[in-house]
């Protein structure tokens, strides 16, 4: 069973959803281990980005076959349309769960309106 401070998550409002919302606004883990692990998730994400199209800049040039360099090149096409889709779900996911938070929110404002009017 989850528990849930006040200060960071608020807890579902019926009893089918027991994750509650992903959206957390906690200020006090603005500390040193968390900036840190974020900025090591971001060196190993780009490092990870930056072998892979090293590796395939290198196998472009030193090819001599045009054919294969129009496979790699439709490969970075594919990539890079890949990671569009990818971004656009997130984002669009993100924006999809800040908007139930903010429903959750005004509904919990209402019932506790309607209890305490």
């Amino acid at each position: 069973m989850m528990t849930y401070r006040s200060d960071t998550v608020t807890a579902p409002s019926d009893a089918l959803n027991t994750l509650g919302s992903v959206i957390i606004s906690n200020t006090r883990r603005g500390n040193w281990q968390y900036h840190f692990r974020d900025l090591a998730l971001m060196v190993t994400t780009l490092g990870l980005w930056f072998l892979v199209l090293s590796q395939t800049y290198v196998q472009m040039v030193s090819t001599d076959s045009w054919a294969d360099v129009a496979f790699l090149v439709h490969l970075f096409e594919i990539i890079g349309v890949n990671f569009l889709i990818v971004f656009a779900l997130v984002h669009f996911w993100v924006l999809y769960e800040r908007l139930l938070h903010s429903l959750r929110q005004r509904r919990q404002r209402r019932r506790n309106a309607r209890v305490n009017g």
